[in-house]
Order: C-alpha cells, then sequence, then structure tokens
C-alpha cells in the first residue's frame, strides 16, 4: 500500500484551499455587495415613456410608467454584472437589469430576449 508523501499531502492542502478561496470569492462577493452601498437602485429606460424600474429596499423593486405604478419585482440575483428581478404579473417573467439595457424571460423561453436599453441612474434622476 502507497501512502502519499508528505510533499504530495502538502501540495494537495494548498491546492484545495485555493480552490476554496477562488470559489467562495466569486459566489460569496456578489452577495455581499448586495448587501453593502450597492448605488445601483433605479434603472430607467431610454424609450422617452418616463419608464423606470426602482428599488425599494428589503428585495423589492417597482417599474413605474409616467410616475404611476405598473408592477412590483422581488430581487431573485444580484451580481456585479446585473440585477435579476421576477414578478408574476402580467405573468411570471424575470428580468435582468444591466448597466446598458434589459433582457428578459418568461415560462417557456429558451433564451433571454433583448429589452429596451437605458441604464443605472442616480435617484434624483426619476422623471
Amino acid at each position: 500500500m502507497n501512502t502519499p508523501r508528505p510533499r504530495h499531502f502538502a501540495l494537495l492542502t494548498i491546492l484545495t484551499v485555493s480552490a476554496i478561496v477562488l470559489f467562495g470569492r466569486s459566489v460569496l462577493l456578489p452577495q455581499a455587495r448586495a448587501q453593502g452601498n450597492d448605488p445601483r437602485v433605479l434603472f430607467v429606460h431610454d424609450n422617452g415613456n418616463n419608464r423606470y424600474i426602482k428599488n425599494l429596499g428589503g428585495g423589492k423593486w417597482a417599474e413605474y410608467r409616467n410616475g404611476q405604478l405598473n408592477r412590483t419585482f422581488k430581487e431573485v440575483n444580484r451580481t456585479n454584472d446585473y440585477i435579476e428581478i421576477y414578478t408574476e404579473m402580467p405573468q411570471p417573467t424575470t428580468t435582468r437589469l444591466y448597466n446598458k439595457g434589459v433582457k428578459w424571460m418568461t415560462v417557456g423561453d429558451r433564451d433571454w430576449r433583448q429589452g429596451d436599453t437605458g441604464g443605472w441612474k442616480d435617484v434624483s434622476f426619476i422623471p
């Protein structure tokens, strides 16, 4: 029976710890940002109809058109690239808010649909 040499064991330990650290950074850092001071709280569409999506806090988001509440969303994921929100109304829809636009998907879709262009604005920008 061969037993691992101490040198091999040390190398295996270093590789294992490195993998755990890298995995933890990729999974935990986006969540830490979500709980910190993420400036992404207002997404404004570029389509000119005074449409925006605002973070209400507590994982809740709301879409407004011409200042009137249109529908509400629940935040389901957050990364450095996008914030993902979900609504049941008017049909189950998942939306991703990116720096320069929106992608969305409904039940039965295989791929993300390209939505409006837009971007993150300071909350004082609300039309």
